[in-house]
């Protein structure tokens, strides 16, 4: 789950976010929510339930869904692996 592979898929979803067509609140919450997932990974904290939940949410992001879809399907193989 602290895999190099899910690190960047986080980075970018982060980095998508700056082309979405979004509320600056949204916005600024979802980078927030992608921040605290990145410090858990950092802090080799991040499973697989924290990262689904958190994925629910933010696959609601407009303009966010593929990056998402590939994270999801990062952690789902990390998870059965």
């Amino acid at each position: 789950m602290n895999t190099p592979e899910t690190r960047e898929r986080l980075h970018e979803c982060l980095a998508a976010l700056a082309e979405c067509n979004v509320s600056d609140e949204l916005r600024q919450l979802s980078i927030d929510l992608l921040g605290h997932l990145l410090s858990m990974h950092a802090d080799q904290r991040l499973n697989g339930p924290v990262v689904l939940l958190a994925l629910d949410t933010l696959e609601l992001v407009p303009g966010l869904e593929d990056q998402v879809a590939r994270l999801r399907a990062t952690v789902n193989k990390e998870v059965l692996d």
